[in-house]
């Protein structure tokens, strides 16, 4: 994903390239002369990013910085595979995927077709590529609400959770830039969502 970062300095515009700036807003610093640093002022999430400019990026000089991270907040994801969990618990209309054809899978509820979704609901690099046509620098994901499950008896639910969260850990984990990631609790519990808190927090 390619971001852009404007410097203006009287009447040179520069450009640098960022994997993950998609909008910034620069203006002088107080005080600052063209003779004198005024330094930077921005955002540890966004000194995080900066850390992936090419190594001939001018130096910043003479201005402060204001970062502006452009959230999609609210999107869903799913693991490209999940278990049967009804044949596995037993019991229950729980959601799980059939692959069907290239780049698209049945939501199944049970033995009952309940949707049809594309790879952009598991794909990460996809869904990158398909949310820097917006203009947008990071998704906030959580699991899709039909996967809640809140019927379930307390341990099949705990279970449930931790390999839904455990997907969008090692989302997180790999993306740490591009994906904020929300937990699934199970929720019928109070003691089964501390636990449940407690290791999505790990």
């Amino acid at each position: 994903m390619l971001g852009r970062l404007d410097i203006f300095s009287g009447q040179e515009h520069h450009y640098l390239n960022s994997s993950t700036f998609l909008r910034e807003t620069l203006q002088p610093a107080r005080g600052a002369s063209a003779d004198k640093s005024a330094g930077m002022h921005i955002s540890t999430f966004a000194h995080q990013h900066i850390s992936t400019f090419p190594q001939k990026t001018p130096i910043l000089r003479d201005y402060s910085c204001v970062v502006v991270l452009k959230i999609d907040s609210h999107t869903h994801i799913l693991p490209k595979r999940m278990p049967n969990w009804s044949e596995k618990f037993g019991y229950g209309d729980f959601i799980y995927l059939q692959h069907h054809k290239k780049g698209f899978a049945k939501m199944m509820r049970g033995n009952q077709f309940f949707r049809e979704i594309g790879e952009n609901c598991w794909h990460p690099e996809l869904r990158m590529k398909e949310y820097d046509k917006h203009n947008t620098s990071v998704q906030v994901v959580c699991t899709i609400p039909v996967m809640f499950s809140y019927w379930a008896k307390p341990m099949d639910a705990l279970s449930l959770s931790k390999y839904l969260n455990d997907h969008l850990a090692k989302l997180v984990d790999k993306y740490p830039k591009n994906y904020i990631g929300l937990e699934q609790c199970p929720c019928r519990t109070l003691n089964l969502l501390l636990v449940s808190s407690r290791d999505a927090k790990k």
